[in-house]
């Protein structure tokens, strides 16, 4: 494969953190895997490198990935070396990562190793989470339930309580960043405006996102949701509802499902971001937020006191338990020694990240040793928790040259004619 300028930027750089920002379709991860490729090639160890991402299947795509180039310059005695060490390196999921860490250093933060992690459904807290509700109901606190019930249901209340948690167990330190969430009602007019700003913010990023699904669409000339995909764009960033169309109906052949199924999600978004407009503008009196914020973090914190509690009860631990006992095995005294263990870190999707997640790889870092890639544009598909806001930030930081170097991948190759 031939890089073009960007590209081998990002792959030659070294001597500082880079952050690159890469578009859909422009060859991100195989940067990533050809930078990790050539600094074996020139000496560096493959089993000093920690090679991060999100999700299982990607994981597994970047092993692969790096075990097709190596055996392609296994000539190379570093890169030969390298594939002997393949199948232990750090080369998976930051959950997997996480979970590593606890399971060696156990000790240092006084947790039994031999706990077993629980799956993605959520049925354990959601048990917790029913037992709260009922309690609320037939509580004195009966009256912040009683506010968020619909249709006799109890869905908004369960959905805030549990968004409030899973928000705060991102963090790393949540019962602090609960305790600080209470500052945000003071007046009115302050509060407004800092809603608005994050409606902003969303509404920017969801256009962005729009804007590029639209014209993929007329590039692959997807006659049937050309209008659709041009008017959720056009109402994102016009901030007019109006301006939305009705989805088209029919048959989608099969090469343009997946561009049907970005329109419709991004629709989606729209729709919800006007919802969250509209009650924006309903805000209460500030006497009424700051009761109902108290409210809404003293059922949070139940939660998580009865969560834990039935965690432990059954030896068992989730993926927000893992990050914090990463985090808090690096805040111990072994931290130094593993940080020391790792000459390169690679972190893949990076605008996928928590801020507790950031935490951890900023606690495995050194000066010059941080490679991230990612498309701002495709947080809207949000991992639970994750902020993109970490990664604007990180841009900022970097734009001055000194804390780091921006790269940018804008070319798409995927739309290009073959």
């Amino acid at each position: 494969m031939e890089f073009n300028e960007n590209q081998l930027a990002a792959i030659e750089t070294t001597g500082t953190d880079i952050l690159v920002s890469a578009s859909a379709g422009s060859g991100k991860t195989a940067v990533m895997i050809e930078r990790a490729l050539r600094l074996i090639e020139s000496g560096a160890k493959i089993d000093r490198m920690l090679i991060v991402t999100f999700t299982k299947a990607a994981a597994v795509e970047m092993k692969a990935r790096l075990f097709s180039r190596l055996c392609e310059k296994s000539a190379n005695v570093n890169c030969a070396e390298a594939l002997k060490k393949l199948p232990q390196a750090d080369i998976g999921t930051l959950h997997s990562f996480c979970a590593k860490l606890a399971r060696t250093y156990f000790y240092s933060i006084e947790i039994d190793p031999a706990f077993e992690l629980l799956g993605d459904d959520g049925a354990l807290m959601n048990k917790c989470l029913d037992e709260i509700a009922e309690k609320y109901a037939q509580s004195e606190r009966s009256d912040l339930y009683e506010i968020m019930l619909a249709r006799r249901k109890d869905t908004a209340f369960k959905k805030a309580v549990k968004k409030l948690y899973l928000t705060a167990v991102g963090m790393p330190h949540p019962k602090q960043w609960l305790d600080s969430c209470l500052n945000f009602y003071g007046d009115d007019t302050e509060a407004k405006k800092t809603v608005g700003e994050f409606l902003e913010r969303e509404r920017k990023k969801i256009a962005a996102a729009a804007r590029d699904c639209a014209h993929r669409t007329r590039f692959a000339k997807f006659e049937r949701n050309i209008a659709a995909a041009e008017s959720v764009a056009a109402a994102a960033e016009s901030g007019e509802e109006s301006l939305l169309v009705p989805t088209p109906r029919g048959r989608v052949e099969p090469l343009f499902i997946e561009l049907n199924e970005e329109y419709k999600f991004l629709r989606s978004a729209v729709k919800d971001f006007f919802d969250k407009k509209r009650a924006a503008e309903e805000l209460r009196p500030s006497k009424d937020a700051l009761w109902c914020g108290r409210a809404l973090k003293e059922a949070a914190e139940e939660l998580s006191a009865a969560y834990e509690d039935e965690k432990k009860k059954s030896g068992v631990a989730d993926y927000n338990d893992l990050e914090h006992y990463a985090y808090d095995v690096l805040s111990s005294e072994v931290g130094e020694r593993i940080r020391d263990n790792y000459d390169y870190i690679f972190v893949h999707e990076y605008q996928d990240i928590n801020p507790l997640q950031d935490a951890i790889i900023q606690k495995l870092k050194r000066k010059d040793n941080l490679f991230m890639v990612g498309d701002l544009k495709q947080s809207i598909y949000a991992f639970r928790g994750c902020d993109p806001s970490i990664f604007r930030l990180k841009r900022q930081l970097f734009s001055d040259k000194k804390s780091g170097k921006n790269i940018e991948l804008n070319r798409n190759y995927r739309t290009e004619p073959k």
